[in-house]
C-alpha cells in the first residue's frame, strides 16, 4: 500500500492526475491476493482532434506522480503492473429535466437503479452514490410492504 487514505485529491499543476485512489482502502486486499490495487485519475474533455497521450507518456508521468506523491516509498520494488485506459465519456452526460424524467421512467416500472448518473445536480462521487443507494433502498423498503 501507497497510502493510508482510499481517495486523495492532487492539486499540484506539476502532476499531471488529479486524484489517487487506492481502492483497497475502501474494499480490502482479499480479493486481489493481497495486492493492493489503486488508480491515479485524470478528468479532461477531449475533442476529436485531440491527440492521446501514448502509454509510455502515461507511464512516465504516473511514474513521477508516484514519487512525488510518496517520495518515502521504493516504488521500483512496491508497483507490480501499470495499465492504462481511456474513455472519452467517463463522466456520465445527462439532458435536460434528467432528475424527474429517470425517476418517474423507473418507479413506473417497479425497477430500483442507483449509480453515479443519480447524483445529479450534485457531482459525481462515492459520497453521492452511498446517498442514492440509502435514497433508493428506504425506497424499496417502503414499496415491499
Amino acid at each position: 500500500s501507497l497510502s493510508e487514505y482510499y481517495w486523495t485529491n492532487i492539486a499540484d499543476r506539476e502532476l499531471f492526475f488529479c486524484g489517487y485512489i487506492e481502492q483497497t482502502r475502501l474494499t480490502g486486499n482479499a480479493e486481489y491476493g493481497g495486492l493492493h490495487i489503486a488508480y491515479l485519475t485524470k478528468y479532461v474533455y477531449l475533442d476529436e482532434n485531440e491527440e492521446i497521450l501514448s502509454d509510455e507518456d502515461l507511464k512516465q508521468k504516473a511514474y513521477y506522480a508516484l514519487t512525488k506523491l510518496f517520495p518515502e516509498k521504493r516504488l521500483e520494488k512496491i508497483v507490480k503492473n501499470l495499465y492504462f485506459s481511456i474513455s472519452k465519456n467517463a463522466q456520465v452526460v445527462t439532458d435536460f429535466n434528467f432528475k424527474e424524467t429517470n425517476m418517474e421512467r423507473l418507479k413506473s416500472h417497479n425497477l430500483f437503479l442507483g449509480n453515479m448518473s443519480n447524483v445529479y445536480p450534485d457531482e459525481r462521487s462515492i459520497n453521492n452514490a452511498i446517498k442514492v443507494g440509502k435514497k433508493l433502498a428506504d425506497l424499496a423498503s417502503c414499496n415491499a410492504n
